[in-house]
């Protein structure tokens, strides 16, 4: 093999190996991506992601704090906020408790939130915290981590909004701020569409629900 052909083979050489050092990189600055929410109690992704959609949530049974057995399919009907967490993860200890406050808000118009707890110690490891912070929406015990599984969720906090029809709208992975301005939008637009389909004539919009962030406004200093 002559000189010009050894140079060329180095530089084949040379491009491959580089090739091959991204191929085997981008999966692992994904996967770094997609745990940061076990890393920081900050946002992780800014703005809701929009889903197209046409693809139902995976259905499931697991058991509440009160062992009674709970099936997704029966929230269908209202809009729900399906977010996996745990209690040793330190954004879902933030995130959570704010969920509380927008339950209270829309529970009456149809939303649920239903809380999936990855926690191997089950109810005595949930059950003083869902006291301390005084939740009152669904949370279920996913011990084995089968649901999680089955959801894909490889970082936690990760939440999903469904619409009334148990459709899969967006995600979000790590600590979003459900109550902010374009988050409650959606919500409020997804439980306006539940409520046209059976609200009689004349009957108000519910874009004139609650909107607490409104409300802090028009209240002044």
């Amino acid at each position: 093999m002559d000189a010009m052909a050894m140079t060329d083979l180095r530089r084949l050489w040379r491009a491959w190996h580089l090739m091959l050092v991204t191929v085997l990189a981008v999966p692992g600055v994904l996967m770094l991506i997609q745990h940061w929410g076990y890393l920081t109690d900050g946002p992780v992704t800014p703005a809701v992601p929009l889903l197209s959609r046409t693809v139902v949530a995976p259905d499931f049974s697991l058991r509440d704090l009160d062992g009674n057995v709970r099936r997704l399919r029966s929230f269908r009907g209202r809009v729900v906020l399906l977010t996996f967490w745990a209690t040793w993860c330190p954004p879902c200890q933030t995130g959570i408790p704010s969920m509380e406050a927008l339950y209270q808000t829309y529970k009456t118009h149809g939303f649920e939130v239903v809380a999936v707890a990855s926690d191997g110690q089950g109810v005595e490891a949930i059950q003083p915290f869902v006291t301390q912070h005084y939740l009152s929406f669904t949370t279920l015990l996913d011990a084995s981590g089968q649901v999680t599984r089955l959801y894909g969720v490889t970082s936690l906090p990760t939440t999903y909004l469904l619409d009334r029809e148990g459709r899969l709208v967006s995600v979000a992975i790590g600590n979003h701020d459900w109550a902010k301005a374009d988050s409650r939008s959606l919500i409020l637009s997804l439980l306006d569409t539940a409520h046209q389909a059976t609200m009689p004539r004349g009957a108000e919009s519910l874009r004139r629900m609650p909107d607490p962030e409104a409300q802090k406004i028009a209240a002044g200093p």
